[in-house]
């Protein structure tokens, strides 16, 4: 196998690795694909590709999907202990995560607030309330 090879299958892991990543957040902050394409300025189509990997995500918009999805730039190159990587990304793509209603409600609200420092504060106040009592942590 030629180098070049290999370059392209690692690139196309780590692609497919960041793109399950933005759908695993989108998702779990129960935020809908149309929606957040519009808000990214990207059509359906283009978002869709994105999240399978098939395009590489640029830099710039890696860090706008950051902040729509209230992490930064960093958390989509993170790997979960209990989310192996695979050469097919985190999530299999018929598998939606498993999020109890009080979750999404809480994604839909928090992407509603416009202000990002406002954002950040009441994330701040639900991972403290999180660290603080164990009995919140499954």
């Amino acid at each position: 196998m030629a180098a070049q090879d290999v370059n392209d299958m690692a690139s196309d892991s780590i692609n497919r690795f960041i793109g399950s990543r933005v759908r695993a957040r989108r998702l779990t902050l129960g935020i809908e694909a149309a929606t957040f394409a519009g808000d990214l300025g990207l059509a359906i189509r283009d978002l869709e590709e994105f999240e399978i990997g098939a395009k590489p995500i640029g830099a710039a918009l890696l860090q706008r999907i950051g902040k729509i999805l209230l992490v930064p730039a960093m958390y989509f190159f993170q790997q979960e202990p209990e989310q192996p990587l695979t050469l097919n990304g985190v999530y299999e793509p018929d598998r939606e995560p498993d999020v109890p209603p009080q979750g999404l409600n809480l994604g839909n609200a928090m992407h509603k607030i416009t202000d990002p420092d406002l954002r950040e504060q009441l994330m701040l106040v639900v991972q403290a309330l999180v660290q603080a009592r164990p009995r919140y942590r499954s």
